[in-house]
């Protein structure tokens, strides 16, 4: 097992060289720099910035620059947000977008699995056909269509619960049930067909045979094998959730560090894209690793 984990690390390594470099070049493709503003600034000031964060050396020498920063653990100064690093913006967003993602993980496994589970145990009647037909829906509508129709529903129209902010239990209502939807129907449709699968294996008919009661059946002997293609599922849900916890935490207004990729990025701040980019690939590249180690701790045979 100690041999197949240092095989693993070592495997992430190359990929997260690879976000790093492109993420450092594919910034610098974009249009206009961090030092552009309506106000024009005086030549000789924007000299001496460029040369204080060394955007006057060449590409490769910034690059250069950027590994060796890196490497020591220090993603640089922001260069919109003055008197702030790209750290300390991170750790003051991190703990929102932390727990926006773990609340919209946990509802989607908890939702997801109950509904995935009654569809298999209800196959091809009423329900199955119901449950299935929502899935598809949550899976055709990205998060990004269905946050503003939550907003006017449940914040315009009812008046139920606040449009938008990050602090009480109703503000974070809507944004975690608009984050977790799609996972939620993605999640219900893997238990299902999972679930199907197992109760139709060989050594489930064979228990049934032997008059094992349902309850037991269903949770000593068909809940791990069901769950396996579940806990695969949370490498690529880290990185749904990601992806939509940008768009998410911009239309509440949440203080997130999704909100800060998005300002950064249209103000061409270099390093605190880079450093939410650099943040949130080292954060998947571990979640997928977690869930290869506790995907082969589950089941023994893929480590051959």
């Amino acid at each position: 097992m100690l041999a197949y984990i240092t095989k693993r690390i070592a495997g992430t390594l190359p990929t997260l060289f690879i976000i790093v470099t492109m993420a450092f070049f594919m910034i610098r493709l974009a249009p206009g720099g961090p030092f552009d503003s309506e106000r024009a600034v005086p030549p000789e000031i924007a000299e001496n910035l460029e040369r204080v964060y060394h955007l006057n050396d060449p590409l490769y020498v910034q690059y250069g620059y950027y590994l060796a920063n890196i490497l020591k653990g220090d993603f640089g100064p922001s260069f919109k947000y003055q008197d702030y690093t790209v750290s300390e913006l991170i750790q003051q967003g991190f703990p929102v977008s932390l727990k926006l993602g773990l609340l919209a993980i946990i509802l989607a496994l908890l939702i997801g699995i109950t509904l995935g589970a009654t569809a298999a145990l209800r196959q091809n009647g009423l329900v199955d056909y119901l449950v299935m037909t929502l899935a598809m829906i949550g899976v055709a509508i990205p998060n990004f269509v269905m946050a503003p129709i939550l907003v006017l529903v449940f914040a315009v129209f009812l008046g139920w619960l606040p449009a938008g902010g990050w602090g009480d239990l109703k503000q974070m209502v809507l944004p975690v049930i608009a984050l977790s939807l799609p996972q939620i129907a993605t999640v219900a449709r893997m238990t299902r067909a999972s679930l199907i699968e197992t109760l139709n294996a060989p050594y489930i008919r064979t228990a049934k045979a032997k008059g094992v009661p349902p309850r037991i059946l269903l949770f000593r002997h068909a809940s791990k094998a069901t769950m396996l293609p579940i806990i695969s599922w949370l490498g690529p849900a880290t990185a749904a959730i990601i992806t939509g916890s940008v768009v998410v935490e911009q239309i509440f207004g949440l203080p997130g560090i999704g909100r800060h990729f998005v300002n950064g990025a249209l103000n061409r701040d270099y390093t605190l894209v880079m450093g939410v980019v650099v943040f949130y690939g080292v954060l998947i590249v571990v979640m997928n690793l977690l869930v290869d180690l506790l995907y082969a701790w589950l089941d023994p045979r893929i480590r051959y």
